[in-house]
């Protein structure tokens, strides 16, 4: 059964938990929530304007899982450019803002019915669902005051400008903790005024976990593997972003530590 831990700081058994979410949702809803059912939780899964996502919850706990890039519609959305002023939490990207705001009353109503108040509340996502994730979380601590547990997120590119980063940081402090596999471009994207927030949960090639490295240097690293075969571009961005890797990395660690 998926359990997750009932702490406040990091836990990467929650992480790999969590990771097990971001991947399985995307799959198609009859697989999603069968998978969820047979661990345990109640599941209901949302498709607003392709932008595929999962409530589910136990006993304990909600979790609420947001789904990456497959669709024509989500490059559209990713490759949107602007930011958007609206939400009152600074400069957030356009496109992920408006995935967001489509699902909204799916997401607010499906975690109202999964209740009581009680529960921890779990967000995540891969990829373009880390981004959602991470603004949707915003949205439910101020708007709902439900803060969650924990925000974890995987190969997630940069949500906002400095304003939305100190805001949010007020008001999920120490809650979000986003994985970044060494050769991962998409943490490295889009430019300014976007930066990243948060704990930085860094993999590197031998499946190793740090939080000591850099954004910037990490974006070195990432475009010299690159350039020294730009021929492998395609099948190496393919690796190197997959939620599979990110899972299979977390799930190896946890391993070694219970040797």
């Amino acid at each position: 059964m998926l359990t997750l831990e009932d702490v406040d700081e990091f836990s990467l058994s929650n992480a790999a938990v969590l990771a097990w979410c971001a991947e399985l949702v995307y799959q198609d809803s009859a697989a999603v929530e069968s998978a969820m059912q047979a661990q345990g939780y109640t599941c209901k899964y949302f498709e607003p304007d392709n932008a595929e996502l999962c409530v589910a919850s136990n006993a304990k706990s909600i979790v609420v899982a947001f789904r990456g890039s497959v669709s024509d519609k989500d490059w559209q959305r990713d490759l949107t450019l602007g930011t958007s002023h609206e939400l009152g939490l600074g400069e957030v990207h356009r496109g992920w803002t408006i995935a967001v705001s489509r699902g909204w009353s799916q997401l607010v109503g499906a975690i109202q019915e999964a209740g009581p108040a009680d529960k921890s509340l779990w967000i995540t996502g891969h990829s373009l669902g880390g981004a959602m994730a991470v603004i949707a979380s915003a949205r439910l601590a101020k708007e709902m005051q439900w803060k969650a547990r924990g925000v974890y997120t995987f190969g997630q590119p940069r949500v906002g400008d400095g304003e939305f980063a100190g805001i949010y940081e007020k008001l999920l402090p120490s809650r979000f903790y986003r994985f970044a596999n060494q050769d991962d471009i998409v943490p490295c994207v889009p430019g300014a005024p976007f930066r990243h927030f948060g704990q930085l949960c860094y993999l590197d090639k031998s499946g190793q976990l740090s939080s000591m490295r850099g954004m910037k240097q990490i974006v070195v690293d990432t475009f010299r593997s690159w350039f020294k075969n730009p021929l492998t571009l395609i099948p190496w961005f393919a690796t190197n972003h997959a939620i599979s890797l990110y899972l299979q990395r977390i799930n190896k660690l946890l391993a070694d530590q219970a040797r």
